[in-house]
């Protein structure tokens, strides 16, 4: 009978040298070793013993991560007052950032979602994470935070002036009244006013009430996005409000028609160029090789786009954005690749493509195509709000679908397989966004839910 020989095995007091070892390591070198381990075995590390855990547990090393994953911070529902705060000792923020993607990773693929209707009588309203800003007629914003099964109010702001747009940022708000802007911050749990502007005039008010005799008429400024330190509006030109020094950045670029941005960089999209600035405000480079341009998207590694050279059918490009250098898809083949909408992660592209009979494929920038799905329906090329782009890292959301305008399909990224076919009871062309959070739909009144006015229906990952 054969011998059975033991596996040599650690002894609980090597282990915890071993333990001892790491731990004893200046924190910055141990963080730099713990730097180059995936989501999951970090997670596994921070259950070794209560010092790993402390070293795994740091915002540095989860925001890394988050970044590979192009994933984005957002507001909790504890930083609201609404519920406790994490107790001391749990996940860090960026830890927290992983794994709320995680969760609605897994509801998006099981398709475990809740309804919600946060607002009756939305006139405007923005939508950042699981926070949602509405505005009503009488004046007056509600910001709402989705808890668990509700969407519960979190804070009254009186505005005392008709809102015409509302954005809504991590930590920030942004209200138009006419041309005017309102900027709020997130402060111990409720959103204060910050400053109150035109952004085109530099004129400057003192409070948010002084907006309520203004001329709400005004059409003209947009707000475009939020980065940390800056506001962008569109107005006349590109106007940039740095909101330390209270001062505004002015570039003389018109024509805007979509802004695409990153961790780092902000992508600006206009018919003859796309302009890439950093948040700064400080603009770095732009393409422009006498094409037309759609389609823009971004991710942490670069940006993709069509151009139409001589406004013939579009093909895809991608340009890294450490490198500068710009890449078009199958150019080295014969045939071309009729592209018609693009979705991006990190450096792969992903594409509705084809004449007569579409396709769904996978480009990565360097490379020949992974993998190409067929799609059934032509109603692709509509103009209109179309929505395709990853989801949670993991999915690509398509829609309209299968020849229905109330119906999405959601895709593997990795394989193409579809995983699902689901009907949202409304056109597509109410959708207002799609985020890892879920489905925030902008509909007029209903009878058969007895609700007049336009409302909110929030089709929720949470």
């Amino acid at each position: 009978m054969a011998q059975q020989v033991d596996e040599p095995r650690l002894s609980e007091v090597a282990f915890d040298n071993k333990c001892n070892e790491i731990s004893s390591l200046p924190c910055e070198l141990a963080t730099l070793i713990l730097s180059y381990l995936h989501a999951e075995d970090l997670l596994v590390v921070s259950r070794v013993c209560k010092a790993w855990k402390a070293l795994a547990n740091t915002d540095t090393l989860w925001r890394k991560i988050c970044l590979r994953l192009d994933l984005r911070d957002e507001n909790f529902p504890y930083e609201y007052g609404v519920i406790d705060s994490p107790k001391p000792g749990t996940w860090c923020r960026w830890a927290q950032v992983y794994r709320t993607a995680m969760n609605r990773r897994r509801k998006w693929e099981l398709d475990e979602h809740i309804n919600l209707c946060p607002s009756k009588g939305a006139d405007c309203f923005g939508v950042h994470g699981t926070t949602v800003a509405v505005a009503n007629c009488s004046g007056g914003v509600t910001v709402h935070s989705n808890i668990g099964l509700e969407v519960v109010p979190v804070q009254e702001i009186d505005t005392k002036a008709k809102i015409r747009d509302i954005f809504v940022a991590m930590n920030s708000i942004v209200l138009l009244v006419g041309d005017w802007a309102a900027v709020l911050h997130l402060l111990t749990g409720k959103f204060e006013t910050e400053a109150v502007f035109h952004p085109d005039e530099e004129l400057w008010r003192d409070h948010l009430s002084d907006l309520e005799g203004v001329d709400s008429d005004g059409r003209q400024t947009k707000t475009l996005l939020v980065t940390e330190n800056f506001v962008w509006f569109r107005t006349s030109a590109l106007n940039i409000y740095c909101r330390s020094s209270r001062k505004f950045i002015r570039h003389q670029v018109t024509h805007i028609t979509d802004v695409k941005h990153n961790q780092s960089w902000v992508a600006i999209l206009r018919p003859g160029s796309i302009d890439l600035f950093r948040h700064n405000g400080t603009m770095e480079f732009s393409i422009h090789d006498e094409s037309f341009y759609t389609g823009l998207v971004i991710s942490n590694c670069g940006a993709a786009f069509l151009e139409s050279p001589d406004f013939d059918d579009p093909v895809a490009a991608y340009v890294n954005l450490s490198t500068r250098k710009k890449t078009v898809l199958n150019s080295n083949t014969s045939k071309r690749l009729e592209v018609y909408k693009l979705a991006l992660f990190r450096d792969t592209i992903f594409c509705v493509n084809g004449r007569g009979k579409f396709f769904l494929s996978c480009h990565p920038s360097c490379g020949d195509m992974k993998w190409s799905v067929p799609l059934l329906g032509s109603k692709y090329l509509r103009p209109g709000k179309d929505f395709f782009k990853v989801i949670c890292s993991k999915f690509i959301f398509l829609s309209p679908a299968q020849v229905r305008l109330d119906v999405f399909d959601l895709f593997d990224m990795e394989t193409g397989n579809k995983l699902h076919t689901i009907s949202i009871h409304t056109s597509s062309y109410n959708i207002f966004e799609v985020s890892d959070a879920g489905l925030t739909i902008h509909l007029s009144s209903s009878r058969k839910r007895n609700i007049e006015g336009n409302y909110i229906s929030w089709r929720s990952m949470a």
